[in-house]
Formats: structure tokens, sequence, C-alpha cells
């Protein structure tokens, strides 16, 4: 899945990529084309060289909420709504990855 990269809302979403060479490449084409990348920080403890890279023009969220393949359709709306209640102060994203769609 590492290489699984979409443009969402004119945002580049990628999950962590391994090394910090293919995300400063990543990082780059972004750059190069005007695209936000999708960083959070709860990524920077397992993955120290996200935060090295980005520079003071990169948006970095707070916190992420990514709704699961194995929670079903009818359970969405729910599944939501709880996660709006939740979230915290500070920049925060909710996530329905496309891949999930039926």
């Amino acid at each position: 899945m590492e290489a699984e990269c979409h443009t969402i809302t004119k945002f580049l979403v990628c999950p962590p990529v391994k090394t910090r060479e293919l995300f400063d490449t990543m990082l780059r084409v972004a750059h190069e084309y005007k695209l936000p990348v999708f960083v959070t920080r709860d990524w920077f403890a397992d993955h120290p060289y996200l935060q090295a890279s980005l520079g003071p023009s990169d948006v970095v969220l707070d916190h992420t909420v990514t709704i699961e393949p194995e929670i079903p359709p009818e359970k969405w709306a729910g599944f939501y709504l709880t996660a709006l209640k939740n979230l915290k102060p500070g920049r925060d994203g909710v996530r329905h990855p496309s891949r999930f769609r039926r």
C-alpha cells in the first residue's frame, strides 16, 4: 500500500513512506505541482524523517480520523457523528478513503 497515493480535493494523500528519500521525492513533486501533502503529527513518532523534511509552508494536521474498511456502510453515519463530536482543538482531518467505496 505504500505506493498508493491519491489526489483528493487537491491534496496528495499518501501513507507514510519507509524512507526519507522516497518521501522527499514525493514532497518535491507535490511542491512542483502546487499540491499540499497530507501529513499528520500522529505519524512523526514512527517516521521521524517526515517532520525533518517538511518546510514552513507545509501544513501538518494534528490528528486524523479514518474509517476502517471493516465498518459496514450502514454504520458510517454513526462513526462520523461520533468522530466529529470527539474532535480535539487543532487541525484535524477526517478522511473516507475512496478504496472502501462500494
